[in-house]
């Protein structure tokens, strides 16, 4: 007697340990969804405003080591900072340039001369 009330019991906790489970997977899952939907309105936005949400694939870059004084670490860590043209090297700062040198720990650079070639060269 004693016995099957326990495994009645034990039948019972174990019910009510899986219907909790089911029901916090389905939280989840409701959570999960809610997200993507708001992501999914918040893109919807974007696009009903006229913002590109793509890079274009094809970006114009200039070859910067064609300027005395910048070899492809120097061209690299331009790039990086988001100067590939000639046009954006011409239209920078000379203390821009100077930061982002002493950023990348390159000594001994003439940015001003960089700015006149690039100036050339447009």
């Amino acid at each position: 007697m004693i016995k099957k009330l326990l495994l009645q019991i034990s039948f019972l906790v174990i019910l009510y340990a899986f219907i909790r489970l089911l029901g916090k997977q389905r939280k989840q899952r409701q959570s999960v969804n809610e997200r993507h939907e708001k992501k999914g309105d918040e893109l919807d936005e974007i696009n009903k405003t006229g913002k590109d949400l793509i890079k274009p694939a094809i970006q114009r870059s200039d070859d910067l080591t064609r300027i005395s004084g910048i070899g492809p670490k120097v061209s690299a860590t331009l790039a990086e900072a988001g100067i590939e043209t000639f046009e954006q090297l011409a239209k920078s700062d000379e203390n821009k340039l100077n930061a982002i040198l002493e950023a990348a720990q390159i000594p001994f650079a003439d940015p001003v001369s960089w700015i006149n070639q690039a100036e050339e060269l447009l």
